[in-house]
């Protein structure tokens, strides 16, 4: 009687332990698929940031190189502005045809969906490495607060913009420069008008912010890229 029970404890107590064994590696095997998924969405979504920031990088340079290009148009005619005598007209037209068109800004239209996503939503919690969440987190409000500031700059440019094409329509007259291409003689007239001097001033301020400010969102890109290489 008593080798029944203990032979009947003995196989209770074995298929107890198959059970709990089997409960436990189903447990192990959804662990270990739960964290193979999490770790390629943790690789796609780092690979993904990198490929952005690299386009990021791209559009930067360009932008800031016809930031400067159209800068460098409007110091030369500021400069000449600050001249008791007001510079040629060959002068005027040869720095005018350094500008790409009119007064374009650059709008560099910077990708960055996947990485503030990524900030705001669960997802972050993928990220291992604690160095590079609080790298992601400190460029995403970085970039926000300087793209801010480089619209400012954009609402400026317009306003100043729009400022030297009255004043120089105001200050065109038949006697200015006669022969010389319409927008020569638009900023002859500009030079001699203080409110024209001035909206130059401010067109000429306004490239040089916007420069500023995407020469920090380029030193953050480039800092960030190499946290993550």
């Amino acid at each position: 009687m008593k080798d029944h029970r203990r032979r009947r404890v003995t196989e209770f107590v074995s298929e107890f332990v198959v059970i709990v064994v089997g409960v436990l590696a189903a447990l192990s095997v959804d662990s270990w698929r739960e964290n193979r998924t999490d770790r390629g969405l943790e690789h796609r979504y780092l690979e993904q940031i990198v490929a952005d920031c690299q386009e990021n990088l791209r559009l930067i340079v360009e932008a800031k190189a016809l930031e400067q290009r159209h800068m460098d148009v409007a110091e030369s005619l500021w400069r000449a502005a600050q001249r008791d005598l007001p510079p040629s007209a060959d002068s005027v037209g040869a720095w005018l045809g350094r500008r790409d068109g009119s007064w374009w800004y650059s709008d560099p239209r910077l990708r960055d969906g996947t990485i503030t996503a990524l900030a705001q939503t669960d997802d972050f919690a993928l990220i291992r490495d604690a160095r590079v969440r609080s790298g992601i987190l400190g460029y995403v409000s970085q970039l926000q607060a300087d793209l801010e500031e480089f619209r400012r700059g954009v609402q400026a440019h317009m306003e100043a913009q729009t400022r030297l094409d009255i004043r120089g329509e105001v200050g065109l007259t038949p006697d200015v420069s006669p022969g010389s291409p319409r927008a020569v003689r638009l900023y002859l007239a500009i030079v001699s008008d203080p409110e024209g001097r001035a909206a130059l001033s401010s067109l000429r301020n306004g490239y040089e912010i916007r420069i500023w400010y995407l020469g920090q969102i380029e030193e953050a890109t480039t800092a960030l890229l190499d946290l993550l290489s």
